[in-house]
């Protein structure tokens, strides 16, 4: 992905938003969790236009066209997070609630 290099320290800000938005304690966190979290989905959205005005977007699907994907959500957030961390994913049983579902970890990129 193309970045702009207008103002590099709002691009690190914004990702870190995102991942205190999105991993507030560091946790893992599950995709049945975020599926039922509106309030998350509509924050990470919320940050569409920050994140135009910071990064090359032109091409992320999530923005320009949310509609054609079934979590433009977690498209925009697996891409910019992708930038500093690593994304662990792992099947996850959730036998209290009865479900099955993916286990999303983040570990700091090695530079």
């Amino acid at each position: 992905m193309r970045v702009k290099n207008i103002n590099e320290e709002r691009q690190v800000q914004l990702i870190e938003e995102l991942r205190q938005l999105v991993f507030p304690d560091d946790n893992p966190l599950t995709l049945f969790d975020m599926d039922h979290n509106q309030e998350l989905k509509e924050a990470i959205m919320g940050m569409s236009n920050a994140l135009r005005e910071a990064f090359y977007l032109h091409h992320e699907t999530a923005l320009q066209k949310p509609s054609s994907l079934k979590r433009p959500w977690l498209s925009l957030v697996k891409s910019m997070l992708g930038k500093r961390y690593d994304f662990i994913i792992e099947d996850y049983r959730d036998k209290e609630r009865g479900v099955r579902t993916k286990r999303y970890h983040l570990k700091p990129k090695v530079i």
